[in-house]
């Protein structure tokens, strides 16, 4: 949360101005008052400013120097944080889901699952969406085909995605067609997905035990 919680009433002298306006540009970049703990308070610096602009003087530094310099600092620290991006590859992925002819290497990722799906015989999953709304996946996908082909269903058309092809499910599919061999990985909600699956590994457990789901 950005913040900014300095004021100061008739500066004595400009220079104090130029400094308490410098750290209310730094502090906006800070998450925290401690976060740059070598930023001393501008009350601090007013009681003793006489001995630090003296000492800032004879470096040949202006205190607003200090502060721009500090200011970028930081500012470059908070930019190397937010380019270390999440990311998963099929080698690094945890968990690993083996159903026979589906095999599913997933990690969950700021609220979104990528999954990497190899489907090793073609598979019409119409069976295991019972019970869905309208008997059809509710969740979202977007994702790319990696090899092979596979057929989205929709209650009023197809979609097929072949390999290299960048694809988005809305919600209402059923996967019912696939060539044996076709890899995929998919991002979805992972909330929606829970709920999805949870309905889906029923109907599975229900094959299972002989019943019809």
């Amino acid at each position: 949360m950005l913040w900014a919680s300095v004021r100061l009433s008739r500066p004595a002298d400009d220079r104090i101005g130029r400094l308490a306006a410098g750290e209310v540009e730094h502090r906006r970049w800070c998450r925290s008052p401690n976060e740059c703990r070598a930023f001393p308070t501008t009350i601090d610096r007013a009681n003793s400013m006489p001995g630090v602009l003296a000492k800032e003087q004879r470096s040949g530094r202006t205190p607003h120097d200090g502060v721009t310099s500090r200011h970028l600092a930081c500012a470059t620290t908070q930019t190397k944080e937010a380019m270390e991006m999440p990311k998963v590859s099929r080698d690094s992925a945890p968990q690993r889901q083996d159903a026979g002819p589906v095999v599913d290497l997933r990690d969950e990722l700021d609220g979104y699952t990528v999954i990497f799906t190899s489907l090793l015989e073609d598979i019409d999953a119409t069976p295991l969406m019972k019970g869905l709304p309208d008997d059809r996946c509710q969740c979202p996908h977007w994702g790319c085909v990696i090899s092979g082909k596979v057929t989205f269903r929709y209650a009023d058309r197809e979609e097929v995605f072949e390999a290299g092809d960048a694809c988005y499910t809305p919600p209402g599919h059923v996967q019912v067609k696939n060539e044996p061999g076709t890899e995929f990985v998919t991002f979805s909600p992972t909330e929606e997905l829970r709920e999805a699956e949870a309905v889906m590994m029923k109907n599975v457990q229900a094959m299972q035990d002989g019943s019809t789901p």
